[in-house]
């Protein structure tokens, strides 16, 4: 885990617990829906799969810029 090492009060640590929280509820939301299920319904997941891969973008670039200088 990327951010197993900040605190509790972690700004990081609660923005990806924030918007995948969100994700797995919208994900689970679809899952259970009866009738008809139209594929544009998929486009509301979008704004959640967004930042959460600019962020991890961000922390593996940050990650590996902090090895490449060891």
């Amino acid at each position: 885990m990327a951010t197993r090492k900040t605190g509790r009060t972690s700004v990081t640590r609660g923005s990806f617990l924030v918007w995948g929280g969100a994700l797995i509820t919208t994900m689970l939301v679809f899952s259970y829906m009866q009738g008809i299920f139209h594929e544009y319904y998929t486009v509301a997941l979008a704004p959640y799969i967004a930042p959460l891969i600019g962020m991890g973008s961000a922390l593996l670039w940050r990650s590996v810029t902090r090895r490449g200088r060891r």
